[in-house]
């Protein structure tokens, strides 16, 4: 009538070897998961930022600027150090100061950054 179930368990013995194995064996692969996850989220985009900032800040890079724009630069002299040392965009009447933080200024005659001891044929100075 009556059955009799019997359970035997295995005693395990735990050992620090066995301890940090299994550790490695289960954390590892997540760490590696993690990185690559995070990685791939943008945590690497404030690099990428800090490098286009750097391209921005440069008064040579002309995207966005047209070809006749650029061909009025080149028709008006627009030469990125001074000849004249009195003479130079930054004490220009046409002149555009550079934004905040940045060192490129501009000109209201041509788009594009404008070097500060710059110089056009079209110079005038301050009133």
């Amino acid at each position: 009538m009556g059955s009799v179930i019997t359970v035997t368990m295995k005693r395990r013995t735990y050992s620090r070897r066995g301890f940090i194995q299994r550790w490695i064996y289960h954390i590892v692969p997540f760490l590696t998961f993690a990185q690559f996850t995070l990685n791939g989220c943008g945590l690497k985009e404030s690099s990428r930022k800090k490098e286009n900032d750097h391209l921005a800040e440069s008064c040579d890079d002309f995207t966005g600027i047209s070809e006749a724009d650029l061909n009025t630069r080149r028709g008006l002299g627009y030469v990125k150090t001074s000849p004249n040392s009195g003479n130079q965009c930054d004490n220009c009447n046409l002149w555009l100061p550079p934004a905040k933080d940045k060192t490129c200024g501009g000109c209201l005659l041509f788009k594009g950054p404008v070097y500060p001891s710059g110089y056009c044929t079209n110079w005038a100075a301050k009133v």
